[in-house]
């Protein structure tokens, strides 16, 4: 018995959406930044003008982890 494509497509999707939730959440959250900048590099205006290199995401969360710390739960603003 043959299933129809439909259900065979269903069938791959709910196989891949239940594997794709067993990734780690930085792999996760590091694939989704960098198709963002991906896709910010892809919407630039074709004018010729270089852009600068946007950082990964390892260094995103470097620069992140430096501004949390230096703004504590402990500093508080007036």
């Amino acid at each position: 018995m043959t299933f129809p494509k439909t259900i065979q497509i269903g069938v791959l999707l709910i196989t891949l959406t239940t594997l794709g939730g067993c990734a780690p959440k930085e792999r996760v959250l590091g694939n989704l930044y960098e198709g963002v900048q991906m896709q910010n590099r892809q919407a630039a205006p074709p004018n010729g003008e270089a852009q600068a290199p946007t950082p990964g995401y390892d260094e995103y969360l470097r620069q992140r982890r430096e501004v949390v710390q230096e703004a504590g739960p402990n500093k508080a603003t007036p």
